[in-house]
């Protein structure tokens, strides 16, 4: 990674101490799970947890020799465990030391940018509004398809319909809704009413504080 580029938290991640320390996790957390079905004796389950470690330094010289990075790391934490040893990485591959921590972190890392964003994000709503209407409209595209399908057209004809009008109003920066009301075909499925009822945006709305409740329950 490159360093003035890099946050400090999401550089923490990266770090090759974090790295095999995620990867030790897993496998004392499996070393755990078989000692609960009784393939490991509880004093070596114990032994492994009190003496599990590694060093980075002796993790790169033996992956100079063996060209594999796990199994540098697992031989690097056997000269700390000893004999025991042998009951690490069991039923696991190398993929699943490595892909499983990575994704766990980098996802609750994400999850806790997003939160931290939206709980102290601030909103300009009148901007908001200026983007919306910089569409002209169209964003409400997929709600008048719905409506014409729910009517009995085929999601082909009623495609068709959309599209001619969407087309036209973004080359030609016309009002989308203007051209639903003038469209005949459209007219003759739909009234005035349920055309303006599609150009709404409280059903995009509608669920957002069960939404946010949602992703910031948690977040205190």
């Amino acid at each position: 990674m490159i360093e003035r580029y890099t946050r400090p938290e999401m550089g923490a991640i990266w770090t090759e101490e974090n790295k095999y320390q995620k990867w030790l996790d897993v496998e004392l957390a499996v070393c755990e799970a078989w000692a609960k079905a009784g393939e490991i004796p509880s004093p070596a389950l114990k032994r492994i947890k009190d003496k599990a470690g590694f060093s980075i330094k002796r993790i790169e010289e033996i992956e100079k020799v063996v060209k594999h990075d796990v199994i540098a790391f697992l031989t690097s934490v056997a000269e700390k465990v000893g004999e025991d040893s042998r009951f690490i990485h069991l039923g696991l591959t190398s993929y699943d030391v490595v892909i499983i921590p990575l994704s766990f972190i980098l996802t609750d890392f994400i999850l806790a940018e997003t939160a931290d964003i939206i709980k102290n994000w601030k909103v300009n709503a009148d901007r908001m509004k200026e983007n919306i209407d910089l569409t002209q409209g169209l964003i409400f595209s997929q709600s008048i398809l719905l409506a014409l399908t729910k009517k009995g057209i085929s999601r082909e004809q009623a495609f068709r319909l959309i599209q001619r009008n969407s087309l036209k109003s973004w080359k030609e920066r016309l009002d989308f809704k203007d051209l639903m009301q003038s469209d005949k075909e459209i007219r003759e499925i739909l009234t005035k009413e349920e055309v303006n009822s599609c150009f709404s945006l409280q059903p995009y709305l509608e669920k957002i504080d069960y939404i946010f409740d949602r992703v910031l329950r948690d977040e205190s």
